[in-house]
């Protein structure tokens, strides 16, 4: 199958129905008159939803996300919109998680579809913005006026590619594209091909700029400099933004691995990936002895947490169990977290940091490197070490520096992690479960248990998404 025919059928697969969005404007229209009505009946002057997102440009997937802004005037003072935001929002949506972004807004589900509902204010210029979502309507706008019914199916594929290998959404969790990103690049790029093309030429590590087209005439070139992220898009509404700055390098690499195999040999595996099916017992036994070194399950158990917070809590704990590894001479050569939110009883969300290593046993000696032996701080060091109780060999001189060998605080990683897991910092509310002991540290033949199967299938198996 080519490129053509293939991209063809996954877009029948992807593109809502007439009949699907005749579903979601009628959703739509009753909620936005359900807001007239309340916002009638509280007195508020001026006060009037507005569809944002994917389905007010026309860009949307089948699996579908309703962005309703409720726009206040300007004039409103801050507490007074986020409180009579929320009001209106929990008369649509009683039920709803309150989420917090600049300020609170909330989600929740109507017949089965996802819905936003965000407060903000209504404003005449994206330069007036008094709330980091105040320039949204001006993104719509932007989409809206520079995107044709021809590269509609352009921003739907790459959107669909995106979230078949994993790289699709700006939220912490995946450190990714925004569906906005999305729209800026195939307008710049004028296709999904295009894009893919236009990845391959850029370069990680580094810092890759894009300069949309419409205003590469009168954008200051001087004011790049601020800009460090890997991938730089200058919002054409907002020449002070970097539209791209969530996207990780990661996630990056992984888009240029994904765009060289995809462009040369098309697979709709690369839209709808295969979810591995899981080793058994004695095949997961074989995986982790064939890896060799130490593989290492760090279960954490919560209480429900929002999700931006959860996983930037996650990510920070992955990294200062890192930290503590390196502090005494290990290293992780392969990562991955993995998080269910949706398990029975009072800690329904589960984190599993999965490492391994491959040299995890250390000698008990080790030779600690000290300053210059004409720096300042040579007394300090000598001080320091000549009394310490693990010193094995009093400070020496060797090439005009001082080292001293002492005795490791730990020669094995498992061990270390074991006793000083409970001591680090994995944010506030990971804390409270590590310190309430509500996390296990699993290895050897605990691995092999159903409950990993699925997990350390996939981080055994370490394979990019499209080749399952």
């Amino acid at each position: 199958m080519d490129h053509q025919e293939l991209e063809q059928s996954v877009l029948t697969r992807i593109t809502p129905s007439a009949e699907e969005n005749e579903k979601i404007f009628a959703i739509k229209n009753d909620i936005e008159e359900k807001i007239l009505k309340i916002t009638k009946r509280l007195g508020l002057e001026g006060v009037k939803p507005m569809l944002v997102g994917s389905v007010a440009k026309d860009t949307h997937l089948k699996e579908v996300d309703l962005d309703i802004f409720i726009m206040f005037p300007a004039s409103t003072p801050r507490d007074e919109l986020e409180k009579m935001g929320l009001k209106i929002g929990y008369e649509i949506l009683p039920d709803a998680q309150e989420l917090y972004a600049e300020h609170p807004y909330l989600r929740g589900k109507i017949d089965e579809i996802h819905l936003d509902i965000v407060p903000c204010y209504e404003i005449k210029s994206s330069k007036q913005k008094l709330s980091a979502v105040d320039r949204t309507p001006f993104h719509m706008e932007y989409v809206i006026n520079n995107l044709d019914d021809k590269l509609k199916p352009q921003v739907r594929l790459f959107k669909q590619f995106l979230k078949g290998i994993g790289a699709y959404g700006a939220e912490i969790r995946v450190m990714g594209f925004s569906g906005y990103l999305c729209e800026v690049l195939i307008i710049e790029y004028k296709g999904f091909h295009e894009v893919l093309e236009a990845a391959l030429k850029w370069e990680v590590p580094g810092t890759n700029i894009v300069i949309p087209e419409s205003i590469a005439s009168e954008f200051d070139r001087a004011t790049l400099a601020k800009f460090t992220e890997p991938l730089v898009v200058i919002d054409p509404i907002d020449v002070s933004r970097n539209v791209a700055a969530p996207v990780s390098v990661e996630i990056l690499n992984l888009l240029k691995q994904a765009a060289v195999i995809y462009l040369a040999k098309p697979d709709e595996r690369f839209f709808f990936p295969n979810i591995p099916k899981p080793m058994s017992t004695g095949e997961l036994k074989s995986g982790l002895a064939e890896m060799g070194g130490l593989t290492v399950v760090l279960e954490i158990r919560s209480k429900p947490i929002v999700h931006d917070i959860l996983f930037g809590q996650v990510r920070k704990s992955m990294r200062v169990v890192l930290k503590l590894l390196d502090q005494h001479d290990f290293s992780a050569d392969r990562t991955r977290f993995f998080v269910e939110d949706d398990a029975k009883g009072p800690l329904p969300t589960r984190i599993l940091l999965v490492l391994h290593l491959d040299t995890f046993e250390l000698p008990s000696e080790t030779v600690h490197r000290g300053p210059p032996v004409d720096h300042n701080n040579s007394n300090s060091f000598l001080d320091k070490w000549k009394s310490a109780s693990n010193v094995i060999k009093e400070p020496y001189e060797k090439d005009g520096r001082w080292f001293v060998n002492i005795h490791r605080e730990y020669t094995s990683a498992l061990e270390l992690i074991k006793d000083r897991f409970k001591t680090l910092n994995h944010g506030k509310q990971l804390n409270e479960s590590v310190r309430n002991d509500n996390y296990d540290i699993y290895s050897g033949d605990e691995l092999t248990s159903k409950q990993f199967a699925q997990y350390l299938t996939e981080f055994i198996l370490n394979k990019p998404p499209w080749e399952y």
